[in-house]
């Protein structure tokens, strides 16, 4: 059984409170997610104000983000009770993106925890036509013509599922390509199963 997807999140810098599809709320202390290995950049406060969710997975504005079962782990191990956030308070924060992880490309599909993006830019050092894969704490760039890693990585069991995937859609991969091209959003694909 998966993982229930998110509906909304929000976070005070100290506590994050988590909303799901199931109606289930529930609140987890930021220090839950800091201790886990690449996230503790979220003892930064401005970064840990500025939770967001991104077609059911629980992101950050530095382009971090977590699998529903990820999720689901940290949620069973440190969840609040609910006498303990009864005066908690949360500020209303604009969610910002930062430009350097290119949270801003569109999201064109997501599986396994892996999620699929794409963007055409002309300053670009990757002139091939390629998508951008993030997988936890892992990045890279991946060429559509031949499913190869063009500039970061990922552990090769996600690196096969992605390349299986690019390989099951590359026709309409070009066709997105095309479309980033011209400044146009690419049509989200069906995930990998």
């Amino acid at each position: 059984m998966t993982s229930p997807l998110l509906k909304s999140a929000r976070s005070n810098g100290e506590i994050v409170e988590l909303h799901f599809e199931t109606e289930e709320q529930c609140f987890l202390p930021i220090e839950a997610f800091a201790n886990i290995p690449g996230f503790s950049i979220l003892k930064d406060r401005e970064v840990a104000l500025h939770p967001a969710v991104v077609c059911g997975l629980l992101t950050w504005s530095n382009g971090l983000d977590m699998s529903p079962d990820a999720l689901r782990e940290l949620v069973q191990a440190y969840a609040l009770p609910r006498e303990a956030t009864q005066n908690v308070t949360f500020p209303v924060v604009e969610r910002t993106m930062s430009p350097i992880q290119g949270d801003t490309m569109p999201i064109i599909s997501m599986f396994y925890g892996i999620v699929i993006m794409m963007v055409y830019d002309e300053g670009s050092r990757h002139h091939l036509p390629h998508i951008h894969v993030r997988a936890a704490e892992h990045t890279a760039s991946i060429s559509i013509l031949n499913a190869e890693i063009i500039a970061g990585s990922l552990p090769s069991k996600k690196l096969a599922l992605v390349q299986a995937w690019i390989i099951l859609h590359e026709e309409e991969l070009m066709t997105n390509w095309d479309l980033c091209r011209k400044h146009q959003t690419p049509v989200p694909l069906s995930p990998l199963q």
